[in-house]
């Protein structure tokens, strides 16, 4: 699963891209999801990623020595300001 949320010049949407898949793994589609938003979900996104030291947080290279769980990747870019991290849960995580 993918989440975005952009402002494109003041229009603001999240799109949810999704891969619905069978069983075997081998066949399924890709479901888009596009919400419209206002700039109080813009700001309250910001406010989050500020809050959290997401800026200033360590990229990281995650150990995964699990053999099951998801790996999160968070990226931002605002203006000319871009970085990431990434998380591994292997369902711990509270």
């Amino acid at each position: 699963m993918v989440i975005r949320v952009n402002d494109v010049n003041g229009s603001i949407y999240l799109i949810k891209k999704e891969f619905d898949s069978t069983y075997d793994g081998k066949t399924g589609s890709l479901i888009d999801t596009v919400v419209s938003n206002d700039e109080n979900f813009w700001q309250s996104i910001i406010s989050s990623i500020d809050s959290s030291n997401f800026w200033h947080d360590k990229i990281g290279n995650p150990t995964v020595s699990e053999k099951d769980g998801i790996l999160w990747v968070l990226e931002c870019r605002l203006g000319e300001r871009y970085y990431f991290i990434e998380r591994w849960d292997d369902g711990t995580l509270s």
